[in-house]
């Protein structure tokens, strides 16, 4: 019984029982492999869902902030329309000003051309009765009637009209004042004079005194400024001289 007992199994038995072994193992191994691969895929999901849900964050705040900052805006358009509504209604009021101002003008201006007709209308029957005073000679006096009934002598010569000292305008005598004390002239020397006016100073040569002469030529001075480019300095003339003989040396003489 003993030795049928200690009777080793076959090979083909031992080498299928490890291969089953072997496969167990395997699968494990895949299943394994499979259930850590789904956990890092997973995981980079919820990495990747968290990293979103803090742009969105960000994204509401600022969205919020661009929020408050309009709201801003409008009520500081709001305030500026309301200030440029009473702007437009203070411009109504000083249109409306102006118009009542205008129609015054008018009617000072329509009484202003009656007084100055009116005032025409006078003096033109005043030049009219003098005129007709005047039509008689100039030797002819007039007076005007008197109780006394003797007879007015009458000179034959024909008197010159004197200008009277009193009857000078006002505004002439102002104006000579303000002509002599605008220009002042004082005598500096025999042929020299400085007339002085509020805002310079002039000399003033009699033209009896010769001009002076200029201290250097002008028209010399501008012909030598504009033709300055022109003009060559003498080594450029010299090989300007030795280029010309060099060129009547090389070229071939015309026929």
């Amino acid at each position: 019984m003993l030795e049928a007992d200690s009777v080793e199994p076959p090979k083909e038995t031992i080498t299928n029982e490890l291969s089953i072994l072997s496969n167990n193992i395997t699968n494990c191994l895949s299943a394994v492999s499979l259930k850590l691969g789904c956990n890092t895929e997973t995981v980079s999901c919820v990495e990747e869902c968290v990293i979103a849900a803090e742009e969105l964050y960000t994204l509401g705040g600022l969205v919020k902030t661009d929020i408050k900052a309009v709201n801003d805006s409008v009520i500081a358009i709001n305030e500026q329309i309301e200030q440029l509504e009473s702007l437009f209604q203070n411009i109504d009021r000083l249109e409306e000003f102006v118009k009542q101002k205008k129609e015054q003008l008018t009617i000072l201006e329509d009484e202003l051309t009656r007084a100055e007709r009116s005032q025409r209308n006078k003096r033109k029957w005043k030049q009219e009765g003098t005129s007709k005073e005047g039509g008689l000679p100039d030797f002819i006096e007039v007076r005007e009637e008197s109780e006394d009934d003797s007879p007015i002598e009458a000179s034959s010569k024909v008197q010159c009209q004197m200008p009277v000292a009193g009857n000078t305008s006002k505004g002439k005598k102002v104006r000579k004042m303000r002509r002599r004390k605008k220009y002042k002239v004082v005598k500096l020397n025999e042929n020299v004079y400085k007339s002085e006016t509020k805002t310079s100073t002039f000399k003033v040569v009699p033209l009896s005194m010769p001009p002076p002469q200029p201290s250097f030529n002008f028209r010399a001075r501008l012909l030598q400024s504009r033709t300055k480019n022109q003009r060559l300095t003498k080594m450029e003339q010299a090989g300007l001289q030795h280029k010309n003989k060099w060129f009547a040396a090389t070229r071939p003489a015309r026929r």
